[in-house]
């Protein structure tokens, strides 16, 4: 599962995820996380702190709350977040990485964490 789906399918569950510094923040009901879900997590923690830093900045500026997951909005975003420092460059290649998947672009993307 994609991060973007990841993060999705939790939120949908009432599993919100933060930030705290650098440092990502799972609050979920009481039970709700199964093995597989922290395993997930884990496996996809960096570019889910990318999706969680980047969803936080779109939503300063106003962006609807639960927006429907636009990959040429998105890719526009990681340039601008980019470029304000408001995320690192790996953090703008994760991002633009999900957003050429979602969208069905051609290529392999690379990240390195």
């Amino acid at each position: 599962m994609s991060a973007p789906a990841l993060l999705d399918t939790l939120a949908a569950r009432g599993v919100a995820l933060d930030l705290d510094g650098d440092r990502l923040r799972v609050d979920a009901p009481a039970g709700e996380l199964s093995d597989s879900d922290r395993a997930a997590i884990r496996a996809n923690k960096g570019a889910l702190i990318a999706l969680v830093a980047l969803r936080a900045a779109a939503s300063e500026r106003d962006f609807a709350a639960g927006a429907a997951y636009d990959p040429a909005a998105a890719k526009v975003e990681a340039e601008r977040s980019y470029t304000a420092g408001e995320i690192t460059l790996a953090q703008r290649n994760t991002l633009l990485a999900f957003a050429r998947q979602a969208a069905g672009e051609a290529g392999r993307a690379t990240c390195n964490w």
